[in-house]
């Protein structure tokens, strides 16, 4: 039988002898199944009242949602619910208003808690469902208790609804408040979770969790959701994005329902367990949220995907959405190498994804909720070049060994290694470069034997040099090697890469940007540049910055100079703390500059300028403060 019929079978007894629990996992759609599917099945003989026990703290409170629950059906029975609803917005608008203690609780009283609740109601049977039994903050154990007086005393058929898999916590792996705390962290659960896991024994009766069940529980289901109808409900659902969007999420339905309904927990074999040292368990979400936020996130993927006619687009959506499915597991996360151990463990929980298939873009808005443009633009850019890629040498230079055809290679590699020797290459193509060394020792292709690693050093460093001198800002590349793969490479190889590395690290690019940010600023607005970019980063105040703030100095009107001397002091005063300072350059600019100072204030003396050459001297005793690296004085 599915549940459904389950349940039906459950509420259509003659008499419970205890209550039904029904477990799943969260997201699945339990609820949804007791709030819909369940409702319309018995609605001509049954009323179903949900109480939802998320966040309840104390046991009274049960009995008033299971009283209120009732009166509203009573109530809707009656024809009197919209009525009732209409009073009862008078009633809070007057129970906030500022009335004596004693009319206060005339107007809060609850008329629902002088009702007797009775398992049937105009000729249908109640059927009480309680929901989020672990989400509870109350003791597991009185919770039931409760619930067992309603099934047994009240003769009520009782629906429990949990996730049982959150209550099964061994006192081996908690014993204390101080553990909880800890093992809360590791599971990302919410604390009120754990807490009402933990509390499987009353202190007075000292009765476990495992015996109250057996006394109270008839029987346990474990929701086996139908994953199809739920997929294209989600589907169904996307209409309102676009008829075009919805027609291709139809067209794909069947991958989409693949990666839903993959089973909760699998071992790995086969291809997966090339990426695992042993076989292990994984666990793969099948949240109802996490899929409908997939498919309506996607749907900004697709517009891009569409406008730029990128093919494939099935397995931009497989790899979206297995990502997507995996943060909502807690499985994606930031982390320093671009997301590469993220990648790794998605493809060992969805092995259809692809990292070819995804922007960057698109997992750091996943992640961490941006989104940027100018990274997606040149990552669009990178694509199409790629994809365009007809020549052997610019297929080998931005693709994985692996996935070459070995005539390829061959043809391509003469012009590549010479690519790599001159500098021709990015600094992500020398990261591919270095990797598919390592992969052509893998599978025994000589063909990378004689590399000379100098040469590719030279050429990296000229790269860079390249990279520094090229006017407008550089992108930095995404691809990375984590140090936990050194062991991978050869000595040569991975010094090469920590070339690589360490340029980034040590910010050259963002120096060598903001440099020329401040001589395009000092030199066209010289009355906001401080402003501009007194925030930056520089590493360096070098003698062609001198000379362009000495000049910007002098085109200043008295107003400007005023000013002038301060905003460089504010801007400078602290640069001997600042990282990677390059220090003897910079005192060598503070030097030129006040040669230069000096020149201009012989100038103004002998034009007879005695403010201007006031505001010189002032401007020459800050420089000379910052040449012997003293404190300023505000």
């Amino acid at each position: 039988m599915t549940t459904l019929e389950e349940l039906v079978y459950y509420c259509r007894e003659p008499e419970p002898v205890g209550a039904l629990m029904l477990t799943g996992e969260w997201g699945c759609g339990k609820t949804y199944l007791m709030e819909h599917n369940l409702r319309e099945q018995l609605e001509p003989t049954h009323i179903i009242l949900r109480i939802s026990l998320f966040g309840l703290s104390s046991i009274e409170t049960i009995g008033e949602c299971v009283r209120t629950a009732w009166m509203s059906a009573y109530l809707e029975d009656k024809g009197w619910d919209q009525k009732s609803e209409t009073l009862g917005k008078y009633k809070d608008k007057l129970s906030r208003l500022p009335w004596p203690e004693n009319i206060k609780n005339v107007i809060s009283f609850n008329p629902a808690n002088l009702m007797d609740v009775e398992n049937s109601l105009n000729g249908k049977r109640v059927v009480l469902v309680f929901d989020d039994l672990e989400r509870s903050k109350l003791d597991t154990i009185d919770v039931l208790g409760c619930i067992n007086d309603y099934c047994e005393n009240k003769k009520f058929h009782t629906i429990v609804v949990a996730n049982e898999d959150k209550m099964q916590v061994s006192e081996s792996q908690i014993t204390s408040v101080e553990e909880i705390k800890e093992y809360n962290g590791d599971t990302h659960q919410p604390v009120n979770v754990v807490l009402n896991c933990l509390n499987q024994k009353s202190g007075a009766e000292n009765i476990s969790y495992e015996e109250i069940k057996e006394k109270i529980i008839e029987r346990t289901i474990r929701y086996k959701p139908d994953y199809k109808a739920i997929v294209h409900t989600v589907i169904d659902d996307q209409i309102r994005l676009s008829e075009d969007y919805y027609q291709f999420l139809k067209k794909h339905s069947d991958e989409i329902l693949r990666l839903f309904e993959l089973s909760s927990t699998e071992t790995l074999d086969g291809i997966e367990s090339l990426f695992a040292e042993s076989k292990e368990t994984v666990t793969r979400p099948h949240n109802i949220r996490s899929l409908k936020c997939a498919l309506q996130d996607f749907n900004r993927i697709y517009i891009i995907l569409v406008e730029h006619d990128f093919p494939d687009m099935d397995k931009w959506l497989c790899s979206f959405v297995s990502y997507m499915f995996a943060y909502k597991a807690g499985k994606a996360k930031d982390d320093k190498y671009g997301n590469l151990l993220t990648d790794e463990a998605v493809r060992k929980l969805y092995p259809i994804f692809n990292n070819h298939f995804i922007f960057k873009t698109a997992k750091d808005w996943i992640i961490k909720g941006d989104w940027d443009e100018n990274q997606l633009n040149l990552e669009i850019a990178e694509i199409k070049a790629r994809n365009v890629a007809a020549a052997p040498k610019d297929i080998l230079r931005t693709n994985c060994l692996l996935d070459i055809d070995e005539d390829i290679i061959v043809q391509g590699f003469p012009e590549v290694l010479d690519m790599a020797y001159t500098g021709q290459m990015l600094l992500d193509e020398y990261i591919n470069f270095i990797y598919n060394a390592y992969w052509a020792r893998e599978y025994q292709f000589d063909l990378f034997n004689d590399i000379d690693w100098e040469k590719i050093q030279n050429g990296i460093q000229r790269c860079m040099e390249r990279m520094v001198s090229e006017d407008g800002e550089v992108a930095y590349g995404r691809r990375y090697i984590d140090s936990e793969s050194k062991d991978k490479f050869t000595v040569s190889e991975w010094k090469c890469y920590m070339l690589i590395e360490d340029f980034r690290e040590k910010k050259v690019l963002i120096y060598s940007a903001n440099r020329k940010l401040y001589l395009e600023a000092i030199r066209e607005r010289p009355e906001t540049a401080f402003f501009e970019c007194e925030r930056k980063a520089l590493n360096v105040f070098d003698e062609e910055m001198a000379i362009a703030t000495a000049e910007a100095f002098s085109r200043c009107t008295n107003a400007g100079k005023n000013r002038f001397s301060l905003d460089f002091k504010n801007m400078w005063q602290y640069y001997k703390e600042r990282p990677d300072i390059k220090l003897s350059n910079t005192i060598q600019g503070f030097e030129k500059l006040l040669e230069l100072l000096k020149n201009q204030k012989e100038i103004l003396q002998q034009q007879n300028k005695s403010i201007a050459k006031g505001h010189t001297d002032r401007f020459i005793k800050v420089t000379e403060q910052l040449i012997s690296i003293e404190s300023l004085e505000a």
